[in-house]
């Protein structure tokens, strides 16, 4: 049994140019930087603004992801996880306006996501 039409293209729902998708569309762009003794997390997501409004599931399962990525950064740089050390803002949304300055309607929004973790946490230092 094959699922590719005469063409190579598959066949299943989603993968064709024809078919419809009610998946959210969106970009993101990560970045870690130890600035001191601190390592700073940002996070920022590209989306169009009613998905931040009115998709309660998205911006829910965007926080998560977030924190898990905080995690493994905590755990990457400090060895440790100490939840009451570790600092996460809550997202910023930013408007994405014209070249006059107004918001473009058919524009997206910004969501910034950012966590501060310190670097001592999980660690003993010796004499």
């Amino acid at each position: 049994m094959t699922l590719l039409n005469k063409k190579g293209v598959s066949v299943l729902n989603g993968h064709t140019k024809n078919e419809k998708r009610n998946s959210t569309i969106y970009e993101e762009l990560s970045t870690v930087k130890m600035i001191g003794n601190k390592v700073l997390m940002q996070q920022s997501v590209c989306v169009k603004p009613e998905v931040v409004a009115n998709n309660m599931n998205w911006r829910a399962t965007t926080y998560d992801s977030f924190q898990k990525r905080v995690h493994l950064v905590a755990e990457e740089y400090t060895g440790g996880i100490d939840e009451s050390e570790i600092l996460i803002e809550p997202p910023m949304i930013m408007d994405v306006l014209d070249e006059e300055g107004e918001p473009d309607p058919d524009a997206k929004v910004i969501v910034n996501f950012t966590a501060v973790i310190p670097t001592n946490i999980g660690r003993k230092e010796l004499h």
